[in-house]
């Protein structure tokens, strides 16, 4: 409802956004031919005018909400894989010999530990940053705050870019609604201390060292796994990388590859000495 709500008021944005445009040009006092070199370059009206923009807005509404579908199949699979988990354990002590069995055992454990917890420590943060920033946008009067609220849920489990691209579309529709520098700067202002709170304090002290991936590695799988599965890919970019990272740390020749896709080596190192400690 909130998304339909969007769709027909946006053509209003549209005119605000004209006449701001129309006003920065006045202002500049610019000539004729400068003028028209720069409604060329960017073609800003036309855009608008046009219908282009608005359409795209609503395309990207529409994939935010079917994602819905994959969350449904995504819960299907969980099932699946639960229903699973004391077989495997049971298949693999019959299947390997004991040194294997140990290692498949601890990776298989060790996976299901991180990713776990990192699924469930960042659903209930993203959920509560979500109700939190949604509940301060519905103070200041932000129109549509339901639908930056579910946006910044979803946003949050997109490394690095995710909560971003959101804050830059609500500090949009906020000066278009507001037309004032000021409440625009102090939405967005509170919006980035919340989303660094949670992110450079709140979450490392709840995960710790158990995800410990390098920000450049997430990055490039953000990329890439966004390239091969779309939104869904980017969401699930960290569960992957941390699963196959976790599976090199229990492997002894893949070892080092786990250190480089490390953001601290430090970690790696004192679980290597606590194992040999244990040995000894």
């Amino acid at each position: 409802t909130s998304i339909n709500s969007f769709t027909s008021e946006f053509p209003k944005y549209e005119t605000k956004f004209i006449q701001i445009y129309d006003n920065i040009i006045t202002k500049l006092n610019l000539s004729p031919e400068e003028v028209q070199g720069i409604n060329h370059s960017f073609d800003i009206k036309k855009l608008l005018t046009d219908g282009s923009l608005t359409s795209t807005i609503t395309g990207i509404f529409t994939s935010i909400t079917a994602i819905m579908g994959n969350y449904i199949l995504i819960l299907f699979y969980l099932i699946f894989i639960l229903s699973e988990s004391e077989s495997i354990s049971e298949r693999i002590s019959v299947a390997f010999s004991d040194e294997n069995k140990i290692t498949f055992s601890k990776t298989l454990s060790d996976i299901v530990k991180g990713v776990k917890g990192y699924i469930a420590g960042k659903t209930l943060l993203s959920l509560l940053q979500a109700v939190l920033l949604g509940t301060f946008l519905w103070i200041c009067g932000v129109d549509f705050f339901i639908i930056w609220g579910f946006m910044f849920f979803f946003s949050d489990f997109i490394p690095n870019i995710g909560s971003m691209i959101v804050t830059i579309l609500v500090a949009i529709i906020s000066f278009l609604q507001f037309e004032s520098i000021a409440m625009t700067a102090f939405i967005v202002v509170v919006l980035i201390v919340v989303q660094n709170l949670k992110g450079n304090i709140i979450e490392p002290k709840l995960f710790g060292q158990r995800l410990d991936l390098s920000p450049l590695l997430l990055f490039f799988s953000l990329i890439f796994w966004g390239y091969i599965w779309g939104i869904v890919g980017m969401i699930l970019s960290v569960p992957i990388m941390s699963i196959i990272k976790i599976t090199f740390e229990n492997i002894p020749s893949m070892k080092p590859y786990a250190i480089l896709m490390s953001n601290n080596a430090a970690p790696v190192e004192k679980k290597k000495r606590k194992k040999e400690k244990n040995i000894k």
